[in-house]
């Protein structure tokens, strides 16, 4: 798990990114309802979905453990979504407002609904938030994941910068990736 990460869930239980936001987002979403993508339902966090939440966290990316994941993402709001296929946790997506961009901290697919657009629809999402905000979308991605480089490209990323240093263990490097807005 990154340094940043790790530092934004323990920072989170603290505060609301940036208090109360009623912008459009995805698919002309409001916060607080749902978006539809073909069979992929994005929601919002809820009380009903807690464990899920964490449970879902942990199957993608095993190493990171965070025991108020849910409080956490559940007082974020509209920067975090769940995403279902037939009703079943398919993906997520934990967005965070900082030095006036939407960063993207952490977005992974069950390995059984992945090239089913769920990534794409969360992706989405962030991008349809980060547009209606007016602010850039920016995110990591480990140097040696191609795959996710191409993905990120395809929906109209660049690699705007290199930190050699930004993992905490090996392959340390990783590339920023931006969506620009605020031009």
């Amino acid at each position: 798990m990154s340094k940043r990460v790790s530092e934004r869930l323990k920072n989170k239980t603290k505060r609301r990114a940036e208090g109360e936001m009623s912008t459009a987002c995805a698919n002309g979403e409001q916060p607080g309802t749902s978006a539809q993508s073909n069979s992929v339902i994005l929601r919002e966090v809820t009380q009903e979905i807690n464990s899920n939440l964490q449970t879902l966290v942990e199957s993608v990316f095993p190493n990171i453990f965070h025991e108020n994941l849910f409080d956490i993402a559940y007082k974020m709001g509209e920067l975090v979504r769940i995403a279902y296929i037939d009703g079943k946790l398919a993906g997520f997506l934990i967005c965070e407002l900082e030095n006036g961009v939407v960063y993207i901290s952490l977005i992974g697919v069950r390995v059984e609904y992945r090239r089913q657009g769920v990534g794409s629809a969360l992706i989405q999402y962030a991008i349809s938030f980060g547009r209606a905000m007016k602010k850039d979308i920016q995110l990591h991605v480990e140097v040696g994941n191609t795959t996710a480089q191409q993905f990120y490209k395809q929906h109209g990323f660049i690699e705007t910068e290199r930190d050699d240093t930004y993992y905490d263990d090996p392959p340390r490097a990783a590339f920023v990736y931006t969506k620009k807005f605020n031009e």
